[in-house]
């Protein structure tokens, strides 16, 4: 549910940044990517817990206004880093990911 909820807000980033809108805030329930139950019941790996806090850190870039990156990159760095984690964890939802990139 939550891995839904990652591309529903990345959607809705991906839609801002191309109208040139003001970017939601990343909803705190993201938080849980630590804690939240798999699809299959086998838990966590060890690389999926090595890319939850890297998502977390470029998900929270892209909204960093200081950054020296322009927005679409810093977006496009959130989105590969669910790319890198697919490709070694659920490869079936890879498609669907690389049509949040903005080109």
């Amino acid at each position: 549910v939550l891995m839904k909820d990652f591309y529903a807000y990345n959607e809705q980033l991906k839609e801002e940044i191309s109208s040139g809108k003001e970017l939601t805030p990343m909803p705190s329930e993201f938080e849980a990517i630590h804690t939240a139950k798999m699809t299959d019941s086998s838990g966590p790996s060890v690389i999926f817990n090595a890319y939850a806090p890297t998502y977390l850190h470029t998900q929270k870039t892209v909204l960093d206004t200081t950054s020296t990156l322009n927005v679409v990159e810093r977006y496009n760095n959130a989105i590969n880093v669910c790319l890198a984690c697919h490709k070694t964890e659920c490869v079936g939802p890879i498609p669907r990911i690389k049509k949040l990139l903005i080109q």
